[in-house]
């Protein structure tokens, strides 16, 4: 039979015939070819018959030696934590918290390798490039299956032009009951017993173990839930995954699985190292409970590690150095219900950071209101040229030192900051706004300028810098977007 096209007959009715002929084949091409592939498929396989894995401490080191021997991480302690994370894939049934994995590294560092990896030992794993939140939430809804998502800077970085807040809200679901709403098709019964389809909101559940990999730090995102991997560039060619092993890996981790399930144990514990943030004891605590006691050392470094990680994206934060201006500019005789002019907040951090963009007090503005401080505004009468008077607003914040203390525990601010030699400290927040406006009073516009300003005090996105990570997280060796300055 001949590949070449067959020729276009001449006459009218053979055009037709011949027509309808094309379209029936392409109709069927079209056709051959698109099966759908279900993401229950795509999953290694688990061997039909469980096999025996000696003890809990053998199985887990047999699983760390798996992960070592095809992924490079400078830290040997991720190398625990990962075997932890595997182990409560397993038992998810014993959790009602779940920990996230955020991995992060450029392009060529071996993230991908890393899900391929983690994809031969974890339960019902679903390695996804890309993903909607629907898909997300039908393909987690009741199968508890453990997301490896790549890319995802793609979707949930925060600074993306276009950032997806709904997936963000599916991932923030690490709490088993906490429900994503959707609107699906439901099949009913009439009255009369016939069956048709409605669309109703329906809650889905996706609760799930995930991997959040990503070339952009989107850390913010997922902050509260999830433990940080740093990828470094392996001077080594990456060996090929030994898929027989992995095999054998995945029968034992189903014996594993129930012999918990036969025997239920709740991944619990009494008493963990002490973090500063409790939510990381929480996340922490099923990866910990699942851990042989040989290796149960590696989570006070880990926790050591994250706190401090912690503190000090905390302390580069925009939202660190204006309450470093902030307590620039309060005094000890100040009191409770006090003005606090944005105006001097805004100039000292200004003056602070003059290295950064300038800073509006608009923006100020919106995080002394986050912070939780109650919008003021004052009248006061100012002499301009010619002897003549004129009434102008002044907008602030109201002193609270009770918040102002707690807000200084939360941040770490344990000592108040200096500011620069050239913008010293006045002891009256109307005298430092003063200073700067008696050589030149504003004019009309320029006090209805600034009355606009203050009066909406969102934060503008545009408000962030894009900074490098090497420059921001030297411990991490990547770069990072976020923090303060425009």
């Amino acid at each position: 039979m001949s590949d070449k096209p067959e020729p276009e007959p001449s006459s009218e009715e053979a055009k037709a015939d011949w027509r309808g002929k094309v379209e029936r084949e392409n109709r069927k091409l079209r056709l051959i070819g698109k099966d759908k592939v279900f993401v229950d498929e795509i999953a290694p396989h688990v061997p039909d018959t469980p096999e025996d894995y000696g003890t809990e401490l053998e199985l887990f080191e047999r699983v760390k030696e798996f992960v070592k021997s095809v992924v490079y991480l400078e830290d040997e302690d991720i190398y625990t934590v990962l075997t932890g994370w595997i182990l409560c894939t397993w038992r998810i049934e014993d959790t009602d918290i779940t920990c996230y994995l955020l991995v992060l590294a450029p392009k060529g560092h071996g993230k991908s390798k890393l899900l391929e990896t983690l994809e031969q030992v974890v339960r019902r794993p679903l390695n996804a490039t890309f993903a909607t939140r629907a898909g997300v939430v039908r393909s987690l809804d009741k199968s508890n299956a453990t997301l490896l998502l790549d890319e995802a800077e793609n979707y949930i970085n925060p600074m993306a032009r276009y950032p997806d807040y709904e997936m963000m809200a599916v991932l923030n679901a690490y709490r088993r009951g906490q429900y994503v709403i959707l609107i699906d098709e439901v099949k009913e019964k009439t009255p009369d017993g016939k069956t048709h389809t409605v669309r109703k909101p329906v809650a889905m559940d996706p609760f799930s173990f995930k991997v959040i990999a990503s070339r952009k730090d989107v850390f913010d995102t997922l902050e509260d839930r999830a433990v940080q991997i740093i990828m470094l560039k392996s001077t080594r060619k990456a060996p090929p995954i030994d898929l027989k092993e992995a095999e054998h890996l995945r029968a034992q981790l189903m014996q594993y699985r129930l012999d918990h399930l036969e025997k239920p144990t709740p991944l619990r514990v009494e008493a963990m190292p002490d973090a500063k943030y409790p939510r990381l004891t929480e996340i922490l605590e099923p990866l910990y409970a699942a851990t042989p006691e040989k290796y149960k050392g590696t989570y006070k470094r880990l926790i050591e590690r994250e706190d401090k990680l912690r503190l000090d994206r905390l302390r580069e934060s925009y939202e660190f150095h204006v309450l470093e201006a902030l307590c620039a500019i309060v005094d000890i005789s100040d009191i409770d219900g006090d003005l606090i002019l944005t105006e001097a907040v805004t100039d000292a951090y200004n003056s602070k950071y003059p290295s950064k963009k300038p800073k509006t007090t608009r923006s100020i503005g919106g995080i002394l209101q986050k912070f939780g401080f109650t919008s003021a505004e004052r009248f006061e009468t100012v002499e301009i040229s010619g002897g003549r008077h004129k009434q102008i607003c002044r907008r602030g914040y109201l002193l609270k030192w009770q918040l102002l203390e707690r807000l200084k525990n939360e941040y770490a601010l344990d000592a108040e900051p200096e500011l620069t030699p050239e913008t010293p400290k006045n002891t009256s927040l109307t005298s430092f706004t003063s200073s700067h406006r008696d050589d030149s009073p504003p004019s009309h516009s320029g006090v209805d300028k600034e009355r606009q300003r203050d009066t909406h005090t969102t934060v503008d996105v545009n408000d962030v810098d894009d900074v490098n990570f090497a420059e921001k997280l030297k411990m991490s060796r990547f770069s990072r977007q976020g923090e303060g300055g425009s």
